[in-house]
């Protein structure tokens, strides 16, 4: 019966010391409250959001364009197929006017941030990897 006692008593004991260190003064909980709304309040300044900045925006930017672009490449590719390869159909040619519109939007991000010679450079580019998809297209849609 004593070592009941014991067991009792040493699980007494051990929820006690668990909850004292669990357990914080009034001064400490003042102090965290007060360095949460303090951090609040920081987040609250739209002044110095990170978000707000124009590397951000450009990101986004660039983003929403490449998610975009891979869209438009798709349906310009389908569009192309479904005519068999001619790239003179209307479907065709709208589709890949809409996907060279979205090829010059994406160029004059990069030069915004380059200058327009790398602007110009990179539609050259752009536009050449598009062509060896509409390559590859063509080539699947003739069996060539």
């Amino acid at each position: 019966m004593n070592r009941k006692f014991v067991k009792l008593g040493a699980a007494l004991a051990m929820f006690t010391l668990v909850a004292a260190a669990c357990g914080g003064g009034g001064p400490d909980r003042t102090d965290r409250t007060d360095r949460t709304d303090q951090t609040a309040d920081k987040r609250r300044d739209t002044t110095a959001s990170p978000v707000d900045t124009g590397a951000a925006e450009l990101r986004a930017g660039l983003t929403s364009l490449l998610q975009e672009h891979v869209y438009l490449a798709g349906a310009a590719i389908a569009t192309a197929v479904r005519a068999g390869g001619d790239l003179e159909n209307p479907a065709v040619k709208s589709a890949v006017e809409t996907l060279d519109e979205n090829s010059v939007a994406l160029s004059k991000a990069v030069a915004s941030v380059y200058g327009d010679d790398a602007g110009e450079q990179f539609l050259a580019l752009w536009r050449s990897h598009i062509d060896f998809f509409v390559d590859y297209t063509l080539g699947g849609a003739t069996g060539d």
